[in-house]
């Protein structure tokens, strides 16, 4: 086996030091940014040299809502989630919402509110394939954005695909 020695870096980069890291993270989760710093963020994530490091389906998007119970994980009220959100490779938008025939606001068997989401036939294909792949995929996350913001990233345990689906939490 051929290995290569690499030095650890002395000191850490503009990146780095404003993107926090907790061991509660999921797959989809970059870390946690301060709304102060969202921006910069944002523009660092664009360069060329720090671009490459990602693949180029790629998008970074944050959460809309600051992080829920920051202080009992380590993190500041103004901490916001950032994601890596993979983008279909023409760039499109899976499921839009022309393709949802109905939102509403329901409770669920527990009490515990959540939207329940009804397709029409094109949504619901897209849902059942996306959500198919998801559930095959280790339980992947699938987020779910209202104006570039991240508002769920719902675990897929299983597929869905009856065109009926219902978001609870964040």
């Amino acid at each position: 086996i051929d290995t290569v020695e690499v030095e650890a870096p002395t000191e850490i980069g503009p990146l780095a030091s404003m993107i926090r890291i907790d061991g509660n993270s999921s797959f989809a989760t970059l870390g946690y940014v301060s709304k102060n710093n969202r921006d910069d963020v944002l523009k660092l994530l664009k360069r060329d040299d720090v671009a490459r490091f990602f693949p180029r389906t790629a998008s970074f998007h944050f959460s809309r809502e600051a992080v829920e119970n920051a202080e009992d994980r380590g993190l500041d009220q103004n901490d916001y989630t950032l994601y890596v959100v993979k983008q279909s490779p023409n760039g499109r938008v899976r499921i839009s919402g022309e393709m949802i025939t109905d939102a509403r606001s329901e409770a669920d068997q527990a009490g515990e509110m959540g939207v329940g989401i009804t397709m029409d036939q094109e949504g619901t294909r897209e849902w059942a394939r996306w959500s198919t792949n998801a559930a095959s995929d280790n339980n992947r996350q699938i987020a779910i954005l209202l104006d570039s913001q991240v508002v769920s990233a719902p675990t897929v345990r299983v597929p869905i695909r009856d065109g009926r689906t219902r978001i609870d939490g964040g």
